[in-house]
């Protein structure tokens, strides 16, 4: 029993990690799509506003925090529990 539940965790933490990666290689693009938005001159109108760029940040380093959250819980009903609390910020996301 210790066993599959050892092997499903990992499972588990594996596919978070990925998610990581994911998520991490989204904010990289992100950035670089503001820095062009940024060297585009003339073009101030279609200008991504500061406050858009900051959501947009903040969003994916909340979920990376959460993500890295989730892969401490070792219990399963923490676990579900830290799924629910990421499920209700996430809800109030832009």
């Amino acid at each position: 029993f210790l066993h599959q539940q050892k092997k499903k965790q990992e499972e588990e933490r594996n596919a978070l990690r990925k998610e990581v990666v994911a998520l991490r290689i989204m904010q990289t693009n992100y950035e670089q799509i503001v820095k062009a938005h940024q060297n585009q001159p003339g073009q101030t109108e279609m200008r991504v506003s500061d406050e858009t760029k900051f959501q947009v940040v903040s969003s994916l380093q909340l979920t990376c925090y959460n993500v890295q959250t989730e892969m401490r819980v070792s219990d399963e009903t923490k676990f579900q529990v830290m799924e629910m609390r990421v499920s209700d910020e996430t809800k109030f996301q832009v």
